[in-house]
């Protein structure tokens, strides 16, 4: 709940902090005479060394607090559930459900009515409404505390498991069959040493892993959880590691999802942003819409339910921190695919733009549609 808190403060000091650099004139570079024309051109002019290190440490600040509040606000509600009730599965998949149409219907709001503040009173506003949204949220969620299921500590996941790969290399050389061998090494009785987790029955996958668990005579006398873990823990690991194909098939979708948003602002600079239609958008265009964000919210809905329930009774966060771990590596590959996109097809010495341009009213606009294409293949 601490960590939770921290993180809740950082995500609202970083947007404290994008709205004053984009409200305060200190922090933006001069725009006397950067107008549309100039600013498809990308002839304004750029901003100091300062002003940059300011924007991307605010920038930095936010997302280290969306990274903390992400994982842990689906697995925190989701542990509100006793799974002990006959009713458990069903909450738990409403749970889910309701959870990211709440994500969804943040998302629509965030593309409509934040871009329409923005369009008509400038970014500031845009900035501080989401700020001020942000601070709400906060006083609701922790006016709340003592009314919510909390989980007991286990301590950092992250230490349980280096001290099993630690163990497990320590004890790369030791022989299941050694006569130093006294067994695999649990704690006796019915509950884990870890905290708010229950006893992981052994595997016999990833055999490596096991030897962390190997309780040699040299461990009785200098015990030591660098050099001797439990079952479960060495369970725990098993796991985490069993979970890492279900998130990395969804990281090429995640590159498409971030080139579709990050393309559609050189689309947004030179198009009409008015759709064609007398009532906004056509019949089919609807059904497509709709189907697009359906079939987007079953398959987040359904990743964050299944990373939850197969992750280990002590890290359920890290298995929802799988799915945004996802989306991260989808967003710097997107990253890494942009420059080299824009390294090969553009030539700054002979004037030739590349195919992503501000402007896309060149001859490099069917460029665009090419990037698009070479991602989605």
């Amino acid at each position: 709940m601490l960590v939770f808190f921290f993180c809740c403060l950082n995500f609202s000091e970083g947007l404290t902090g994008i709205t004053l650099c984009a409200t305060m004139k200190v922090f933006m570079p001069n725009q006397d005479n950067c107008d549309r024309i100039s600013q498809l051109l990308g002839s304004c002019e750029p901003a100091k060394s300062w002003q940059m290190l300011y924007l991307y440490t605010v920038l930095y600040i936010t997302g280290f607090g969306a990274a903390g509040i992400r994982p842990c606000v689906s697995s925190f509600g989701a542990d509100q559930f006793d799974e002990r009730s006959k009713d458990y599965k069903t909450h738990l998949d409403r749970f889910f459900n309701f959870f990211y149409l709440s994500v969804t219907v943040g998302a629509i709001v965030a593309f409509t009515l934040v871009v329409y503040i923005q369009m008509e009173h400038g970014w500031g506003s845009a900035f501080g409404a989401l700020a001020i949204a942000m601070g709400i949220s906060n006083m609701l969620f922790f006016i709340g505390t003592p009314l919510y299921r909390h989980r007991l500590p286990g301590g950092s996941p992250l230490t349980r498991v280096a001290q099993v790969l630690v163990a497990a290399f320590r004890k790369r050389h030791a022989a299941f069959s050694s006569s130093e061998l006294i067994g695999l090494y649990e704690v006796p009785g019915k509950h884990s040493a870890i905290k708010g987790s229950g006893k992981i029955a052994h595997t016999d996958d990833f055999r490596c892993l096991d030897k962390a668990a190997l309780e040699l005579k040299e461990d009785v006398i200098n015990p030591s959880p660098w050099k001797l873990c439990t079952v479960t823990q060495v369970e725990e690991v098993k796991t985490l590691v069993r979970l890492v194909p279900i998130p990395a098939c969804t990281i090429m979708l995640n590159v498409i999802l971030t080139e579709f948003l990050t393309l559609s602002v050189q689309q947004a600079y030179t198009m009409n942003t008015h759709m064609g239609h007398p009532r906004g958008a056509s019949q089919l265009q609807r059904v497509g819409i709709g189907l697009a964000v359906s079939i987007l919210s079953v398959i987040w809905a359904g990743l964050l339910e299944f990373l939850y329930e197969e992750a280990p009774d002590a890290m359920k966060s890290i298995g929802s921190a799988y799915a945004a771990l996802a989306g991260g590596l989808g967003c710097f590959a997107a990253s890494i695919l942009n420059s080299i996109i824009k390294s090969v097809t553009g030539n700054p010495k002979k004037g030739q733009p590349n195919w992503l341009a501000q402007n896309i009213n060149t001859d490099t606009s069917t460029g665009l549609s090419r990037s698009m294409a070479m991602t989605m293949r």
